[in-house]
């Protein structure tokens, strides 16, 4: 029976093709539009990745003061973030100096200037994180080929560092990592031990505040921050400070992001034994996040990106309509046809069946068509706006999304029509046999 209903639906199509091929435009430019907003949203919303719960992050207090970095179209300013994600550099060695965690470690972003050794390519200015070595282990941030610095690499002091993908494909023209590849930061020679794979996240976890910026390009020991003089990028003062590189450092202001994995009880209760000791029993206030209570706390904020693709969904509805429209005048156009099924023992039922599977395999071909429509809107975006070096991309989860939400909406807008249709009374179409 379901072969006969479908042998009737595409011969049904093909007899009124007019129809059938503006319902498929109307949905197809809805959804392909409809598919671009998701996927710029979840570029921007998407949610967290399921780290370690045993990850941790120690907010101490501070003054809220603001910075120039704003999220994009809207009034939270990343500062009310980083301050209660990030702590001054004494602060920062003070944390660090425990012994408890299994793993830890401090991040911070600055610039640098980076070149190919082979010469050529214009040097250029870079984003590039400090880090120590458990960072990479602790933020599950995979690796394309080659391996992260190892904490002795970091301890002896090694010039060596872990690229993004985008900067080596720029350096080195590929993805994959040359033996003995190196690049020159501020004028000294680094090892490239390993490139990341794929684009880090809008927010990225180890640094929250720095979210709405370029991906990081540059991975190097938290070390050589002091050798390079690397001032960050953005900085949260509490209090006056001078010019010099050794007066930030010893100052108040804010900036090193710093996460501990605490990976037993035990050691929980020690780490906040010794929170209590060292800034408790001081009367400074301290509060220990554990990584799915700090999802909880700094959920990502309302933006433009979120109404921008409001805006796709409410086109998507208005081709709904646009399109069940068209499906009610072709059902009407039919209605001598299917009086005579009717009259020959159709029944409702079946009529309906009819029309919602005529419906829903245009539905699914405008649906699939609407990826292919989508594709070149994303690659429009990424080349003209380009408003951060992480691009939009059509992933599995857009596509489910994309491609559903468009059907669902063609089986929607069909039943009203198909319901209508399927009320065709045979008797009036006997009588005019």
């Amino acid at each position: 029976m379901l072969l006969y209903q479908l042998r009737l639906a595409i011969f049904g199509l093909r007899r009124q093709a007019g129809y059938g091929l503006a319902i498929l435009v109307v949905l197809a430019l809805a959804g392909g539009m409809w598919t671009f907003g998701v996927c710029r949203y979840l570029r921007h919303h998407g949610g967290y990745p399921d780290l370690s719960p045993t990850l941790h992050q120690v907010e101490l207090a501070h003054l809220e003061t603001p910075t120039i970095t704003r999220a994009q179209g809207n009034t939270h300013t990343t500062a009310t973030w980083a301050t209660h994600t990030r702590v001054s550099f004494p602060e920062y060695r003070q944390l660090a100096g425990s012994g408890i965690p299994a793993r830890e470690t401090g991040t911070y972003r600055s610039r640098l200037l980076v070149a190919s050794p082979r010469g050529g390519a214009v040097p250029e200015l870079v984003p590039a994180r400090f880090v120590n070595a458990a960072f990479f282990s602790m933020f599950e941030l995979p690796l394309g080929s080659g391996r992260a610095f190892t904490r002795s690499e970091e301890t002896a002091g090694a010039a060596v560092v872990v690229l993004g993908r985008r900067l080596h494909r720029r350096l080195f023209g590929t993805d994959r990592l040359e033996p003995s590849s190196a690049v020159i930061l501020e004028g000294r020679r680094f090892q490239v031990l390993g490139v990341i794979e794929g684009d880090q996240p809008v927010r990225p976890a180890w640094d929250i505040a720095s979210m709405d910026s370029n991906q990081d390009a540059v991975y190097l020991p938290f070390g050589w921050s002091t050798r390079l003089l690397a001032r960050p990028m953005t900085l949260v003062p509490q209090s006056p400070v001078g010019d010099r590189f050794d007066q930030l450092l010893d100052s108040d202001t804010l900036f090193v992001s710093f996460w501990v994995d605490l990976a037993t009880d035990e050691q929980q209760r020690a780490y906040a034994r010794w929170l209590q000791e060292r800034f408790g029993a001081e009367g400074r206030p301290y509060l220990l996040r554990s990584y799915p209570e700090w999802r909880q706390a700094f959920a990502p904020p309302h933006t433009r990106v979120a109404f921008l693709s409001s805006l796709s969904a409410l086109l998507l509805l208005v081709a709904g309509f646009s399109v069940a429209r068209l499906l009610l005048a072709k059902g009407i156009s039919r209605r001598g046809e299917l009086g005579v099924h009717r009259a020959l023992g159709a029944t409702q039922r079946a009529v309906f069946a009819g029309q919602m599977l005529e419906a829903g395999l245009l539905s699914l071909t405008a649906a699939l068509a609407g990826i292919l429509v989508a594709l070149p809107y994303i690659a429009l975006f990424n080349h003209a706006v380009a408003d951060i070096d992480i691009p939009v991309q059509l992933t599995g989860q857009t596509f489910l999304l994309g491609t559903g939400v468009c059907f669902g909406m063609g089986l929607v807008a069909a039943l009203y029509p198909s319901w209508r249709v399927s009320k065709t009374p045979p008797a009036l179409y006997m009588e005019r046999r």
